[in-house]
């Protein structure tokens, strides 16, 4: 157990070395994440079961961002650090107690809201299937499928209070780890189905028991998932026990009046996948060739800015609380330089290797070549997307930490509105394979829209100070041209050889070790070791 009972809770002295934790595990999350859609397309097929499927397994994580999501944590961190610093490590854990009973209520009213409208989710998710009878079909097997998945927006909510728990105590690791063992559960699941079912079955001969099987060992692992979050809160001395009926509580109060503020910020990104998934329903597999996309673009951004976010909270938190503003200043600038020094190099290598892993992501049934190139195509657009998502996200977080909920909310109404402009002109302007790689299009001008709101925010709160430090984004920027040459190499080398995708691969690993690794040796020689955070 760490920091103490009755005082402020201590934190980790350097934000590198806590973003390193967080990035490490997220690592092995996110990779776990992108195998396990890459199993689902291997095994479903570009079908309109998997569009479905993958659909439906998503929309109780998309309710349950809607419902606070993203902003829960940035929320509940920073409650906890300056609640244990007024009232010790019990007041903090009694707040939280009363908190997960407010949520446990508003999830549980939503998973019934949830089922009462499975109707009319069912038909935008099939909306795209042009056979009336094979549509029939797909709305009656993904209404039976949201019965069997919405439990886990209730899992999804305490596990993420438990996870805010351990990274307000400075505890990282198992809160970064455990959605990895999800992502094992549905692999182990539908690997099962399909060795029992067969591949690449359609929705028009899918019998129900593969339908319950997919979606109830879906819903088991979020809930070891969830299991595991409890442990790791209750091991940093924040167990998460819901207290029933809510009595009176300012402090409980003030974060729910918060988090209903937030509700918007929480639900905007949320409407903006929901629509790209509807949007890309319209082409058999689609769904799966916009989700594996979208999981390679999450992962520089979970890996460096998210990592760096959620290292670098409770330091901005305990600051703002402070009114310590040259601190709260040198904590964003820190977390800026971060951000860009994690999404230059995935940008410059997405950027140049997006074939080949396009190529070597899509396996079994859904190995078509127009997919491939559609998956390539979306990898080049998104490569340049996650370095405006990191930034946003760093700022967004900075923004919270000073209790401002306006900024965030001012930013996800622009993205959304964004995506949705884009999203409706790529449906009426581009057909087939093509409409996927405008949709990543839309996921790129609502980064821009986004980043570009909360940077002009931010920088009203920090003046006169600069919101980024200069040289050691200059010395980013040469980094990142020092890898171009071994990057461009790299791109030679596959196309000279034609050699067959274990090849391809072993080229692009290595080329992408050796220019990150030159990348961080001049970092180093430029900029120096990574500083002591205050």
């Amino acid at each position: 157990m760490s920091g103490s009972s009755t005082g402020e809770i201590s934190l980790p002295t350097s934000a590198a070395r806590s973003s390193a934790t967080v990035a490490a595990w997220t690592l092995v999350s996110r990779v776990t994440g992108l195998g396990r859609v890459v199993v689902i397309g291997a095994v479903l097929g570009p079908t309109f079961l998997a569009n479905c499927f993958v659909a439906t397994n998503v929309v109780p994580n998309m309710v349950y961002l809607a419902i606070a999501g993203t902003v829960l944590g940035a929320v509940v961190v920073p409650a906890i650090v300056r609640t244990a610093a007024a009232a010790g490590i019990g007041g903090a854990a009694d707040m939280l107690g009363r908190l997960t009973g407010y949520l446990l209520a508003a999830s549980g009213a939503v998973c019934a809201l949830l089922l009462v409208c499975s109707p009319l989710i069912a038909r935008l998710l099939t909306f795209g299937i042009t056979d009336p009878a094979l549509r029939s079909r797909a709305e009656y097997l993904t209404v039976l499928m949201l019965f069997f998945v919405t439990p886990q927006v209730v899992c999804y909510m305490i596990a993420t209070v438990g996870a805010a728990a351990q990274q307000a105590r400075g505890r990282f690791g198992l809160a970064a780890a455990a959605p990895a063992v999800e992502n094992i559960g549905v692999i182990v699941t539908v690997v099962a189905v399909g060795h029992i079912y067969g591949h690449g079955v359609e929705i028009s001969d899918a019998p129900v028991g593969l339908v319950i099987a997919l979606c109830t060992g879906s819903t088991l692992s979020v809930a070891l998932h969830m299991a595991l979050q409890l442990i790791g809160a209750a091991r940093v001395g924040l167990p998460v026990r819901p207290r029933l009926p809510l009595r009176s509580d300012p402090r409980t109060s003030e974060i729910t009046h918060r988090i209903r503020e937030s509700s918007v910020v929480a639900a905007s990104p949320v409407a903006s996948y929901f629509t790209l998934l509807v949007m890309a329903g319209t082409v058999p597999g689609g769904v799966l060739v916009v989700q594996i996309a979208y999981a390679v673009y999450s992962l520089p951004v979970a890996l460096g800015a998210r990592a760096v976010s959620i290292a670098v909270l409770p330091g901005l938190s305990v600051a703002a609380g402070r009114s310590d503003r040259s601190a709260f200043n040198d904590k964003v600038r820190e977390g800026i330089v971060y951000a860009v020094i994690a999404g230059l190099p995935p940008l410059i290598l997405l950027f140049t290797f997006a074939s080949p892993i396009a190529d070597v992501l899509a396996n079994g049934q859904l190995r078509v070549a127009g997919l491939i190139e559609s998956l390539a195509g979306c990898l080049v657009v998104l490569a340049v997307a996650q370095l405006p998502a990191g930034l946003h996200e760093v700022c967004r977080q900075a923004l919270f930490a000073r209790l401002d909920v306006r900024g965030p909310r001012i930013a996800a109404l622009l993205a959304f509105g964004t995506t949705l402009a884009t999203g409706l002109v790529v449906l009426l302007a581009q057909a087939g394979n093509d409409r996927l790689i405008g949709l990543g299009a839309a996921v790129l001008a609502s980064d821009i829209a986004a980043v570009t709101t909360v940077i002009v925010l931010l920088r009203k709160e920090i003046r006169p100070e600069p919101i980024a430090d200069r040289r050691r984004l200059g010395a980013a920027a040469l980094a990142s041209t020092v890898m171009l040459p071994l990057a461009a190499l790299g791109w030679v080398l596959l196309e000279f050889l034609h050699g067959n995708r274990a090849v391809d691969l072993l080229i692009v690993s290595m080329t992408s070790a050796l220019a990150l690794g030159l990348f961080g040796l001049t970092l180093r020689a430029t900029i120096g070791p990574p500083r002591t955070a205050r």
